[in-house]
């Protein structure tokens, strides 16, 4: 069993695959304490990323729940990458976490792959 994540740990791990930024979602549940650190994690990556990486992929296999914050970090990332002109895909998500991104619209938005 995992032990809890103290707010110093980070909520995302970053790696390059070939031309794609992949951003890797650490915690399985996204609590609202979790979330704003998720935030703050993402807008960090995305400053840093190289900038001749033209994808982004958020890996999400560990997630099985996340609260509204969560999501809503989760459209600061769509909106990052909107606003930069950079293909956004969501990879990995488990089938409970894949009913929650449909049920809140965000099939509409992402790109998802297994």
């Amino acid at each position: 069993m995992m032990g809890s994540m103290r707010p110093t740990d980070p909520t995302i791990l970053v790696r390059r695959d070939g031309t794609t930024y992949v951003l890797i979602v650490v915690p399985s549940v996204i609590d609202s304490d979790l979330a704003t650190v998720l935030r703050s994690d993402i807008e960090q990556a995305m400053k840093r990323r190289p900038k001749e990486l033209g994808t982004v992929v958020l890996e999400v296999g560990a997630v099985t729940a996340m609260c509204s914050s969560g999501f809503e970090a989760l459209l600061l990332l769509y909106r990052l990458c909107k606003d930069g002109a950079l293909p956004l895909t969501i990879r990995g998500p488990k089938p409970e976490y894949q009913q929650l991104l449909q049920r809140m619209g965000f099939t509409r938005l992402f790109a998802i792959e297994p």
